[in-house]
């Protein structure tokens, strides 16, 4: 009886009406990781870029965002054979990292992001400008020269001084991935630190200010080339890179020298951030949103795109469990209850809380 609710609830008359509620769901993900596994495989090899962003959100609405997180990181750097790729291909597990740090991370970046971009817009550096051919004058391309160096070093200052105001739950996966990449590949331990907070998590949010209202003013074209110079050389900073000729500008104003002059304060910074013991949790984004907000980017949104991703590739999942899951007893069980979940979702309600912020599904 059960084995026909599960084939039901993966067809197509089920997959075309709205589900009255996804709590069932979340919970029976949250708590079945053998089913998670199994599903993020699948989106790996689809290369699905929406569906790994929205599974995230329901990890951390549920609490359980860090086991998520970690089996991510675990995988993508257990996947890769080439250290200087890691963490820089925008794979499903990737993308899952990313959207947790970002989650996670969200008080970091409306104190200390925030603080810097209203630094680096300000007027009095003028425009930062370093590109001949974009200056009218060489005393003009000089001072521009120096007042960027002197931004870049006061952003670098602040983040290098801000070590206390990461998310514990952040600070965790850094470690995590430090961790990992020194047990595999020991030369990439930094850089897979700078990959994690800053190219997927500081870099972004100066690129696009306005997906969190981090600028009070308006991006205009002067302020959003201010941010990208900025960018780039913090993204030189992560890397442990000097510029090349290819922007030969960079090498020009002296980016080149900063940068090695920074390598070592740059991995002291690492030292202390992975060092979770003392580490404050702070509120997410999710802690953030009020409920007419939570329930149209979430339960509306992301929970629904979970569940019609599922419902539709019931039989995927069902064959991927049937490989995967230790023994037939398992994928059988598995794929039964996920078959019930998903016809209770169809035909139940639960009185739904505010998430759940603590990690009691660890």
């Amino acid at each position: 009886m059960s084995h026909i609710i599960a084939q039901r609830a993966g067809s197509s008359d089920s997959v075309s009406r709205k589900p009255k509620d996804t709590t069932f769901l979340e919970t029976y993900l949250t708590q079945t990781p053998a089913l998670t596994k199994c599903i993020m495989n699948l989106l790996a090899e689809s290369n699905n870029e929406e569906i790994p962003v929205s599974l995230t959100w329901v990890f951390v609405v549920s609490g359980a965002g860090s086991r998520l997180g970690r089996f991510c990181i675990e995988t993508e750097i257990g996947n890769s054979s080439d250290y200087a790729l890691l963490l820089r291909e925008e794979t499903a597990y990737v993308r899952v990292l990313s959207t947790f740090i970002q989650l996670e991370g969200h008080t970091y970046v409306k104190s200390v992001v925030a603080k810097v971009l209203k630094n680096i817009c300000n007027p009095k550096y003028g425009t930062l400008e370093i590109d001949p051919n974009r200056v009218g004058s060489p005393e003009e391309l000089n001072h521009n020269r120096q007042m960027l160096l002197k931004v870049c070093k006061e952003m670098f200052d602040t983040f290098v001084k801000s070590v206390a105001k990461v998310p514990l739950n952040v600070r965790e996966m850094l470690n995590l991935a430090y961790n990992a990449a020194t047990s595999k590949f020991s030369e990439s331990a930094y850089k897979v630190l700078g990959s994690c907070f800053f190219l997927r998590f500081v870099v972004p949010n100066i690129v696009q200010p306005e997906r969190y209202n981090l600028l009070k003013t308006e991006t205009t074209p002067e302020i959003r080339r201010k941010l990208i110079l900025c960018s780039k050389v913090l993204q030189l900073i992560a890397n442990e890179l000097e510029p090349t000729d290819k922007e030969q500008y960079m090498v020009d104003a002296g980016l080149g020298t900063f940068i090695t002059q920074n390598i070592k304060k740059l991995h002291k910074f690492y030292e202390k951030l992975i060092k979770v013991k003392g580490a404050k949790r702070f509120g997410n984004l999710i802690s953030e949103m009020n409920a007419a907000d939570l329930r149209r980017v979430y339960v509306l949104g992301h929970s629904y795109e979970v569940y019609m991703w599922i419902s539709s590739n019931f039989d995927s999942i069902s064959q991927a469990l049937d490989a995967k899951s230790k023994t037939p007893k398992q994928a059988e069980t598995i794929k039964e209850e996920l078959g019930q979940v998903l016809n209770d979702c169809m035909t139940k309600r639960v009185k739904r809380s505010m998430p759940a912020l603590s990690e009691s599904l660890l």
